[in-house]
């Protein structure tokens, strides 16, 4: 599941934890506790907080100027779940995942036209 900060809120009755990535990350770990595989919390401008039963992390977002928000979202998703198809580790196919989210962000497309593989690597946050 990808919630936001707030949304993690009724979740694991704690304070909203966008401003505080230690706290995200501890979200992001009591949600998987309840069953989800995969849980993303996503910060905005601080990036994206993870985890699954094994691992749990944070991502920060790449600076950049934002065009348009559309699409930033399934974006992150898809960068994900194309990490985890070709057998990359969380932590890896989240920096996919953020990596299109911010090059998303700097398009007036919903979806970027000339986004490919070689282009996500290219850009990929380290």
């Amino acid at each position: 599941i990808t919630p936001n900060g707030a949304e993690t809120v009724p979740l694991c009755d704690i304070p909203d934890p966008s401003q505080d990535i230690a706290l995200s990350v501890q979200a992001a770990k009591q949600i998987v506790s309840t069953g989800p595989e995969i849980v993303i919390v996503t910060l905005g401008e601080n990036g994206v907080a993870y985890a699954n039963p094994n691992e749990a992390g944070h991502i920060p977002a790449r600076k950049s100027e934002v065009v348009d928000s559309t699409g930033a979202g399934d974006a992150l998703t898809a960068g994900v779940i194309f990490g985890l198809a070709n057998e990359l580790s969380l932590d890896e196919a989240m920096r996919l995942g953020v990596t299109a989210a911010s090059l998303t962000l700097r398009s007036r497309e919903s979806v970027v036209p000339e986004l490919t593989p070689d282009l996500l690597y290219e850009h990929l946050i380290v």
